[in-house]
């Protein structure tokens, strides 16, 4: 048996709680127009991996929005620098819940630009299931 230790991996935090709480704790100290943006799209889920609705993908538009929001107001730049780095160094990648999955599943299944051994190959590699088509009863006889 080693003796080596063995670092749990690390959580990943979330874009709708903890990235919420950051933006507030920068509102504390820079009370502005931004931040109140920010905050409200953190918390509607738009920089979220899975559950946005408004970005192709939520991390770049946070990154690019901290980009603009600095340059427009550089009392942010101290406080909200930190954040983009986070959210580019994977702090924030969300895990997809069971909900977040089924979704997937079902835009995957329904997309006409697949055939089937393409959408069943874009699902293992996800680590989806296949909707299944056959009973949990096992076979049916009607």
């Amino acid at each position: 048996m080693s003796t080596e230790e063995v670092k749990p991996k690390p959580v990943s935090k979330s874009t709708m709680i903890e990235l919420v709480t950051e933006l507030e704790k920068v509102k504390a100290i820079v009370p502005c127009e931004e931040i109140d943006y920010m905050i409200t799209e953190a918390r509607a889920g738009e920089y979220h991996d899975f559950k946005n609705k408004k970005y192709p993908c939520g991390k770049m538009a946070f990154v690019s929005i901290v980009d603009a929001f600095s340059k427009r107001n550089p009392d942010l730049l101290s406080h909200l620098t930190p954040l983009g780095e986070a959210v580019k160094n994977g702090d924030y990648d969300e895990t997809a819940d069971d909900l977040d999955s089924m979704k997937m599943t079902n835009e995957i299944s329904k997309d006409d630009s697949m055939n089937t051994k393409q959408k069943e190959g874009l699902l293992n590699m996800l680590g989806l299931k296949k909707k299944s088509t056959k009973s949990p009863y096992g076979k049916q006889y009607f």
